[in-house]
């Protein structure tokens, strides 16, 4: 049996699949004017509120809404590398205990 990498088990987290729901658009792109010129950038999440579709229960998922919704409050809230999260665990990812008891 072949094992899941750290980053595959968290990319599934992230997941809104992963709760039972279909979304579309949860990351979008961004453009910015860098000397004269326009440059993009894809792959920048944006809040729920701003998916262009998310249907909640369209299939039957591993864990309910409510767990996806505080498993993905605690990977922000231990989020090393972003500046705007104020509070963080240890390193290598000692949140993942944490979220696997949110999920069962």
């Amino acid at each position: 049996m072949v094992q899941a990498s750290l980053s595959q088990r968290v990319q599934v987290l992230h997941s809104p699949i992963y709760a039972g729901a279909y979304a579309f658009g949860p990351t979008g792109n961004r453009t910015r004017v860098v000397d004269g010129q326009a440059r993009k950038a894809s792959s920048h999440h944006r809040a729920i509120e701003g998916w262009n579709v998310l249907i909640k229960d369209s299939h039957e998922g591993y864990i309910d809404w409510r767990a996806y919704d505080e498993n993905s409050r605690m990977l922000e809230e231990t989020a090393h590398m972003q500046k705007r999260t104020a509070r963080k665990s240890g390193r290598c990812c000692q949140a993942w205990p944490a979220a696997r008891v949110v999920a069962g």
